[in-house]
């Protein structure tokens, strides 16, 4: 069946969309950082070491959200940095660094270097010694793909607020340079967090979030939400709250919300808008083969019904006959002229739709010349 022109593009249009939610789909966590940097062979002694001390991890995030170890010796040693937010319990952040481990030695495998971030937590290793350095290179912006009605408002609103949150985290040691918060804009609340590595001083983790303000504000703010994400810090704000405070009293019951709460959010909206989609196509192309039927459904039957008239035309007997209201006598009327079918083609112009005058009993009415040749060249005045 050859379908129009217009319901395949419309056809391109909706597949383009829905491969669209896919892709937003899977842009959620884990990010990865894996710079083309040295190598290491499998089955060495720094591979060794790398595994030792990864997968060692998972143990001590049952007891801190915060841990840094090394494992041999130059040039074979490995520095290995992890960092849960600190709004999750031990036990999530056990999780959390189990799947980091998981995820950087497939993501980044035999890279001497790299970094992986969860959507609650972050892990670090590298063959050179970082701990207590300050490192603010290679940042990455992730931002939500709806955007904001008025970004330059929303801009000044974000970063006044994600300033505000950076002098609490790095004057606040004891707060494990960690800090929340909530505005309102248009009246809706911003819920927006910032967190340091706390190997870091306080000077350094108001440098570290200073400069991720500025990038996530220079490639984000026009989007509804963002995260930033930098070796030595991180930041984030959304519409929604993605945290949960301390004071909380429903904290122990909204766990999986608050491991997955912007995932799980995200991921609803793609499924229902995925969803309307393939109805939406369904719908389509459910209208276009019943229009593409009833239209060769009506040629067939103006072709059958042309050829019954031609084939009676041939045959010189298709009669006209009269009943008087009064009596059974019947009167032979003129003989109907015979007209083939070529003809009458030609005098419709092919049966075109802007002759067709209506729908009869005995199918379509078409407007024709005042007169045409039948196939033996005779004019026939219909």
């Amino acid at each position: 069946m050859v379908y129009s022109s217009s319901f395949c593009k419309y056809i391109q249009l909706l597949v383009i969309g829905i491969a669209c939610l896919s892709a937003t789909a899977f842009a959620d966590p884990p990010y990865t950082l894996c710079p083309n940097s040295a190598s290491y062979a499998n089955n060495s002694l720094f591979q060794n070491n790398l595994d030792t001390l990864l997968h060692s991890l998972p143990n001590n995030a049952s007891v801190s959200k915060f841990y840094n170890a090394s494992s041999g010796n130059i040039p074979d040693g490995v520095y290995s940095l992890y960092m849960c937010l600190d709004y999750i319990t031990n036990e999530e952040c056990k999780i959390c660094i189990s799947d980091a481990v998981e995820d950087i030695m497939r993501l980044c495998s035999n890279i001497k270097a790299a970094v992986v971030w969860e959507e609650n937590c972050q892990l670090r290793y590298s063959n050179q010694n970082f701990f207590g350095k300050l490192d603010i290179t290679e940042n990455i912006g992730k931002d939500n793909v709806q955007k904001i009605s008025q970004p330059e408002n929303f801009k000044s609103v974000v970063n006044k607020t994600l300033i505000n949150l950076t002098k609490e985290a790095a004057s606040n040691l004891s707060a494990n340079m960690y800090a929340t918060g909530e505005v309102q804009f248009e009246n809706k609340p911003i819920y927006a967090l910032v967190q340091c590595t706390r190997d870091l001083s306080a000077n350094d983790c108001s440098r570290c979030l200073l400069k991720a303000i500025a990038d996530v504000l220079g490639c984000c703010f026009t989007s509804i939400g963002a995260r930033l994400l930098s070796r030595s810090c991180y930041l984030r704000y959304e519409f929604y709250s993605f945290y949960r405070v301390d004071h909380d009293p429903f904290s122990s019951s909204t766990d999986s919300e608050a491991k997955g709460g912007g995932r799980n959010i995200r991921m609803t909206v793609i499924l229902t808008t995925a969803s309307a989609l393939a109805i939406t196509l369904l719908s389509a192309s459910t209208y276009f083969l019943m229009k593409k039927k009833r239209t060769q459904k009506r040629k067939n039957d103006i072709v059958s019904q042309l050829a019954t008239i031609h084939n009676f035309g041939e045959r010189g007997d298709l009669k006209f006959h009269h009943q008087k209201s009064h009596g059974r006598n019947e009167k032979k009327a003129e003989e109907f002229p015979c007209i083939d079918l070529v003809s009458l083609s030609m005098a419709t112009d092919k049966f075109s739709e802007s002759n067709k005058l209506g729908q009869g009993g005995f199918g379509p009415v078409y407007k024709i010349q005042s007169g045409v040749h039948n196939s033996a060249g005779a004019h026939v005045l219909i």
